[in-house]
């Protein structure tokens, strides 16, 4: 547990955060749960956290910090939950007092995500981790990448669909995940994304431009079950990392699932070949149809989240 410049136990902040929140119509405090590198140490993700901690509060609010890295799915999903609450400083002339963090202004959410990214990268690369371990804060559109990304789940609701059990729908969460459940919404982006890269790369898997007419399933076969690769910190698998550092730019050896650069069993070794560019573009198959119609619902819906949970 992280606590600085906190005068009086937990509940007496609290009373007087929300007494003083009341009187200028404000927000109490602002809540933070952040990710923390897997393969950081327990001091490291400390420091990670009361960096950012102290940069966020500008050294002047005060802040409650606690790690989860200990227990349960925690150990493979170490994370940090940060509760600070504002202070206010006059700025000498007329007017309201001028917020130290200052949430409420535009652009708040996305600062506060390049500061963590900045903060993280920074220490990432001291302590002598490599490329793979570095964040970026943009999302996937600003990065150039063609994939939609997936919604959070959480250990509760994997556990559920682990046992078969299907969890409540919320009308207030559908812009998120159009009414399925997430577990189910996570298959289906799966699915579409690995489509989409199939029809990126013109159904071309060894990459030198030769053509593969087995049927869209076939060429399936042997890949990664969608959502099957989530799970973080397995002593089977690298560093969790996202495929893309800071500036966007690939990560070699990042995209582990994918088909080898090279002829793979069952293709004709006798086949036609092609030069090495890219073939016509082809019709595409007609599962890629079906899945394209949810597409632009949970694409709408994942933009949304932001707003609903910021």
């Amino acid at each position: 547990m992280l606590r600085s410049r906190i005068v009086g136990t937990d509940a007496e902040v609290a009373r007087v955060a929300e007494d003083a929140a009341t009187k200028r119509r404000g927000r109490v405090a602002v809540r933070f749960i952040i990710a923390l590198p897997v393969e950081a140490t327990p001091e490291q993700r400390v420091e990670l956290t009361r960096a950012f901690a102290e940069a966020l509060t500008h050294g002047t609010a005060s802040y409650v910090g606690a790690i989860h890295d200990k227990k349960g799915n925690d150990r493979s999903n170490p994370h940090f939950h940060l509760v600070a609450f504002d202070a206010f400083e006059k700025s000498g002339g007329r007017g309201r007092p001028r917020s130290v963090m200052g949430m409420a202004r535009k652009g708040a959410v996305e600062a506060a995500a390049a500061l963590w990214a900045r903060i993280h990268n920074e220490r990432m690369t001291a302590w002598g981790y490599g490329a793979s371990s570095l964040i970026s804060e943009l999302s996937n559109e600003a990065r150039g990448i063609d994939r939609i990304p997936t919604i959070h789940e959480g250990p509760g609701a994997r556990q559920m669909a682990a046992r078969g059990a299907v969890p409540a729908a919320k009308p207030a969460w559908r812009r998120i995940d159009a009414g399925q459940t997430r577990s189910a919404a996570n298959k289906i982006i799966c699915e579409i994304n690995q489509l989409k890269e199939e029809e990126t790369h013109g159904n071309q898997p060894d990459g030198l431009g030769s053509r593969d007419d087995r049927d869209p399933h076939e060429r399936r076969e042997g890949r990664p079950v969608c959502g099957s690769d989530r799970g973080r910190g397995r002593a089977d698998a690298r560093p969790a990392a996202p495929p893309f550092v800071a500036d966007g730019r690939p990560d070699e050896g990042a995209d582990e699932g994918r088909v080898p650069p090279f002829r793979t069993a069952g293709a004709d070794p006798d086949g036609p070949s092609s030069p090495p560019f890219r073939q016509p573009e082809q019709a595409p198959p007609p599962r890629l149809w079906l899945l394209l119609s949810v597409s632009s619902v949970l694409s709408a819906a994942v933009a949304s989240a932001v707003c609903l949970l910021s």
